[in-house]
């Protein structure tokens, strides 16, 4: 009996060992378990340490870093602002004489003068302009209110001539105007003034109205009398024929017909610049709305000289320079492309009235 206990007593002395055993090994399990899966609650604490503990000197980097990229955009905003004005507007240019007579309504076309010419051709177009976007920094640009073309100076002229095509328009309620031509004396103010061309405008609550016209300043514009449709093939010429007499040229290839009239100037003409123009007319001196038309193209734009030199706008025989019709800094209601390669073809492009 007594050896029957004595076994028993080791049998739980033995057990409650085993048992304590066992319970430290569950403990040490747990505690490597939670050291290796902290609780989010730490990262967030260890991440918020790292930045509270970050040096100055990385923080002053990350400053400098924001300064820089704003200094960089500003900096940008800048240039762009500086480099899309205009390099030469020249506000100190007057604004050219050619239109101030024109008046704010389309001419109409109810009537032929009686010197109407019996001429039966006209001459033909035979290039296409090349297409270019605008330029608005080119060698010899001029920004004047009102015009969009090139001009020649530097010598006499005795012709100039030019063919278009007749752009239709886009009308809103307001009324609109713009004229297309070639001519004279347009560009250095003088007290003559030869041209002939078409007229556009929007008028009555969005109408497009399309004429054909002549002006020999001081006399007032005159209606050439005949219609001129969209999309029309225009050929226009003027020669000086001396003496104050100049024979004005106007066809339509397009419907078939001619116009010509001679008429003397009633002060001495200079001849000293050719023009091919598309133009904002004038009202008291400001320009009126510019009628949104399409793009335009002019061809066999060419100039004779007195001295018997006939040759392309950029001839080396005179001076040429290109008109930009001036809205505001960096902007223009109307714009000429480059030359084309003959050096006589371009187009007109509408941006704002």
């Amino acid at each position: 009996m007594s050896n029957y206990k004595s076994s028993v007593a080791a049998v739980i002395a033995v057990s409650a060992l085993l048992l304590a055993s066992c319970t430290n090994l569950a403990r040490s399990s747990a505690s490597k378990s939670t050291s290796k899966t902290p609780s989010s609650s730490t990262k967030k604490d260890s991440v918020s340490s790292t930045s509270t503990s970050t040096s100055p000197k990385t923080t002053s980097s990350t400053s400098s870093t924001t300064t820089d990229a704003s200094t960089t955009t500003s900096i940008a905003k800048k240039s762009s602002t500086s480099t899309s004005e205009p390099t030469s507007t020249s506000t100190s240019t007057p604004a050219p004489t050619s239109t101030s007579t024109t008046t704010s309504t389309a001419p109409t076309s109810t009537s032929t003068p009686a010197s109407t010419s019996t001429s039966t051709s006209a001459p033909t177009s035979t290039t296409t302009p090349t297409k270019s976007p605008p330029t608005t920094s080119p060698t010899n640009t001029v920004t004047v209110t009102n015009w969009a073309g090139y001009v020649d100076y530097g010598t006499s002229f005795k012709q100039v001539q030019g063919s278009w095509i007749q752009p239709s328009l886009t009308c809103t309620s307001s009324n609109s105007y713009s004229a297309y031509w070639v001519g004279f004396d347009g560009y250095n103010n003088s007290n003559s003034l030869e041209q002939i061309g078409t007229q556009a405008n929007c008028l009555n609550n969005g109408v497009p109205s399309y004429s054909s016209w002549y002006e020999m300043y001081p006399s007032p514009l005159a209606p050439v009398g005949k219609v001129v449709k969209p999309g029309d093939v225009m050929f226009a010429k003027i020669t000086y024929n001396g003496s104050m007499s100049f024979t004005l040229f106007l066809a339509d290839q397009t419907q078939g017909w001619h116009y010509q009239i001679t008429k003397s100037t009633s002060s001495v003409p200079k001849v000293n610049s050719a023009e091919w123009i598309v133009e904002a007319p004038l009202s008291n001196r400001s320009p009126l709305p510019l009628a949104d038309f399409t793009p335009t193209s002019f061809t066999n734009s060419q100039a004779t000289s007195l001295s018997g030199i006939t040759g392309p706008i950029n001839d080396a025989a005179w001076s040429n320079a290109q008109a930009m019709m001036y809205l505001g800094p960096g902007s223009f209601k109307a714009a000429p492309s480059s030359l084309a390669s003959n050096g006589s073809s371009f187009d007109v492009t509408w941006y704002h009235n």
